[in-house]
């Protein structure tokens, strides 16, 4: 009978297939009985993340659920030898460190109205979906290519509570569930002494918020836990969670090109960020050697300058490297390998020649 009346249920129930703006076609389908009441809200930019958005009203257990919107962040840590600011173009609501999900649900009921009553009565992490989402988050990984400079890492987490209040006199139950999402990248890059290591996370939290009358418990239509126990319900969020084949491969390829695409991108920043520095130091490099060439330049007029005022002249000695000094007045000069100058006015004369002489001299003049 009761198998009679499930049939009967799903004949009346009308089937929405909610269709990606972005890829045109059904990402997901879903069976409404009429028990219930479905309204959505999908967005998928073409450079942006997958969201879908649901509140589901159930009106004869005065009971509904709400998958909220998402929200998305990024935070970066930058240690390198030249300033650097990867969240330029991010808005300052944005940037923000990633949370657990136990920390980022603490935060959503944080800033919820007050409630009447409001007392937490249980939380946990769902082992199942947590190691479903490590399933995908593990396939995902292995699609995005490997490079030793550059390395991203996409994980998840998630935490659920549930909590009592009153409302119109009338005890409920509220359950939130949060999920987060995190994409880690690592990138290393060094020119010579300069070097630049950036990490960075872009994640994302998905928000789930239900709320039912203790009555409804009462009545075997929910379960203290937030259960319906209406197949037809469960089917209904399986559904919403439960992305059409056709559309689930389309978006591996589009995740795995993204994952690309995010790889080249951080990849062009940094070699931009290394020809920075680079005419950084070839800035320094030709200002120095400007800066040397004055100084040089000064240094050889002062010489000159004091060089004719003392009537010498400067040159060096072949054999050995060392800068002499010599008199302006005789017209032939000769040097050995320990630095004795000789002078002649004939050119006839050689020094080597003479007695006691080294024989090591060498014409300089």
């Amino acid at each position: 009978a009761a198998a009679l009346l499930l049939a009967a249920a799903s004949a009346s129930a009308r089937e929405e297939a909610i269709i990606d703006p972005l890829l045109g076609i059904p990402c997901r389908r879903v069976r409404v009985p009429e028990r219930y009441e479905l309204f959505y809200n999908l967005v998928h930019p073409r450079e942006g993340a997958f969201d879908l958005s649901f509140v589901i009203v159930d009106r004869e257990a005065g009971a509904w659920l709400a998958k909220l919107p998402g929200r998305a962040y990024a935070y970066a840590v930058h240690r390198g030898t030249f300033a650097y600011d990867p969240l330029s173009s991010i808005p300052p609501n944005a940037r923000k460190e990633p949370q657990s999900a136990a920390r980022a649900l603490q935060e959503f009921v944080d800033r919820l109205p007050p409630l009447e009553g409001l007392e937490l009565a249980r939380d946990w992490r769902d082992e199942k979906t947590y190691r479903e989402m490590a399933q995908t988050y593990e396939r995902l990984n292995r699609m995005t290519p490997g490079d030793p400079n550059f390395q991203a890492k996409m994980s998840g987490d998630t935490h659920s509570a549930i909590f009592r209040h009153v409302e119109d006199g009338g005890e409920m139950y509220f359950a939130v569930m949060a999920v987060t999402s995190y994409t880690q990248t690592s990138a290393r890059l060094g020119v010579s002494n300069l070097t630049s290591e950036l990490d960075s996370v872009y994640w994302t939290l998905n928000t789930v918020v239900s709320n039912w009358p203790a009555e409804a418990v009462e009545q075997g239509l929910y379960t203290a836990e937030g259960d319906s126990l209406d197949p037809e319900l469960a089917a209904m969020l399986q559904a919403l969670n439960t992305p059409d084949p056709a559309w689930q491969a389309r978006m591996d390829q589009l995740q795995q090109r993204r994952n690309q695409d995010m790889v080249e991108q951080q990849k062009r920043q940094w070699r931009a960020s290394q020809e920075m520095i680079q005419r950084q130091r070839d800035i320094f490099q030709s200002r120095r050697e400007t800066i040397q060439g004055r100084a040089d330049a000064q240094s050889r007029s002062f010489n000159n300058m004091t060089d004719i005022i003392r009537g010498v002249e400067r040159t060096v000695n072949p054999a050995t490297g060392d800068v002499l000094e010599l008199d302006y007045m005789p017209k032939h000069a000769y040097v050995d390998a320990d630095n004795r100058v000789f002078y002649a006015e004939n050119s006839l004369v050689d020094p080597n020649r003479l007695d006691g002489s080294s024989g090591t001299y060498r014409r300089i003049r």
